[in-house]
């Protein structure tokens, strides 16, 4: 156990506290061995005159992690909170497998299929409790590395989209070790491009187109992955009509799970403006995916399971009400598709709210209590749509 002792101004949510520091008087045990949930608990030692405490290291979240957790998970269903709270623990821990993976890589050592697919399973159980906790993780804005991020929004969504298509859980979970490593041949390029939310020049788009390439060198060192796992990661920026890259493979050559990789791939790269591309609302980057399907280059089947996982106001959506108040979407409703919960942020007139009002339009629709009516989804990026940068959610 590791332990530090802290003044108690530095006393955040998310920290384990194990006892009393310094030469504090006398308390109840209730003050001792537990974690800080928020500012109160805070408050009840300062009021008790505690000025230091003991927190355990190994215990304590990472304070901001927590009070992100805390305002994320304000007015959405009990079970949607409990879900997130339990997706953000299974972020952490796939990002850290992931990295140790690619680690592993870059010291020549395979990559075992037994490391990735517990993470793997612990994604599609979330997905079934409660698929709207991961979606909700996958569209915040992001800090930290974009690989690691990257790799696990498209391990949510492919997992989502496969279950329901309907895919069997031998196929569920190839896709998923394939989320997982199939942007490995990034390590060999430059660190800079990953991260580009501009257009690539020709010399950068030449290297990238071959990512994919090294990263099918890199895995097949790793006896132990599917031979599938390595024809998906192959397959991944591979396009129906032959533009797509490193073999330009067309059509039925491309397997039903790399086309799927695909798409998926490319909309989280659409909405968080990565690898070349330019951020994007979810609904814009859904119109984007849906043109590239018209000109043939992704499958169009693949859309509208999409389409269903992600509802018709995805998770973090920004939306303007007929009555001109805004507010973000933070939770989807599958039953009334058109209803979801919104937390509002600003009145009729764009004047932000000093405490933002929870509305659950579903239920407002069924006690037929003056209906709020969502007009459209708006572009919190565009000048003087979100001045204070209410209308985003970030992932710390």
């Amino acid at each position: 156990m590791t332990t530090k002792e802290i003044d108690i101004s530095e006393l955040k949510p998310g920290m384990f506290v194990d006892r009393l520091g310094g030469s504090a008087v006398s308390l109840p045990q209730s003050f001792q061995n537990f974690r800080i949930r928020n500012e109160k608990d805070v408050t009840r030692l300062k009021r008790a005159n505690v000025t230091k405490v003991v927190i355990d290291l190994d215990k304590s979240e990472k304070a901001e992690e927590a009070v992100a957790i805390e305002k994320l998970t304000k007015g959405v269903s009990k079970d949607l909170k409990k879900e997130i709270k339990a997706a953000k623990n299974l972020q952490n821990n796939a990002k850290e497998t992931i990295n140790k993976a690619m680690e592993s890589v870059l010291q020549d050592q395979p990559v075992e299929a037994k490391v990735l697919t517990p993470v793997v399973n612990q994604t599609y159980e979330s997905l079934v409790r409660n698929d709207q906790a991961l979606l909700t993780l996958m569209h915040m804005k992001r800090h930290g590395s974009v690989l690691l991020s990257h790799a696990f929004s498209v391990l949510s969504l492919v997992t989502a989209v496969a279950n329901r298509l309907e895919y069997e859980y031998e196929k569920i979970e190839m896709l998923g070790m394939a989320a997982m490593m199939y942007d490995v041949g990034w390590v060999r390029l430059p660190a800079n491009l990953v991260s580009k939310d501009k257009s690539f020049t020709d010399k950068e788009e030449q290297l990238v187109s071959k990512h994919p390439a090294f990263g099918v060198e890199i895995l097949k060192k790793s006896k132990e992955l599917p031979e599938e796992v390595i024809q998906i990661i192959s397959e991944h920026h591979e396009y129906l009509d032959g533009s797509g890259y490193p073999n330009r493979l067309t059509g039925d050559y491309i397997s039903d799970m790399g086309r799927l990789l695909t798409v998926v791939d490319m909309y989280d790269m659409l909405v968080h403006g990565i690898m070349g591309n330019q951020g994007r609302t979810p609904n814009t980057a859904l119109k984007n995916l849906y043109k590239a399907s018209k000109e043939g280059k992704i499958d169009g089947a693949i859309i509208p399971p999409l389409v269903h996982v992600l509802g018709v106001y995805p998770i973090t959506s920004a939306v303007v009400f007929e009555s001109g108040e805004k507010g973000v979407v933070i939770e989807m409703n599958r039953k009334s598709p058109i209803l979801p919960t919104v937390k509002v942020c600003y009145d009729s007139v764009g004047n932000p709210l000093s405490d933002p009002r929870i509305v659950n339009l579903a239920e407002e629709s069924e006690s037929g209590s003056g209906r709020m009516v969502i007009e459209k989804i708006i572009d919190p990026a565009i000048s003087g749509v979100d001045p204070l940068n209410l209308l985003k959610i970030d992932d710390r």
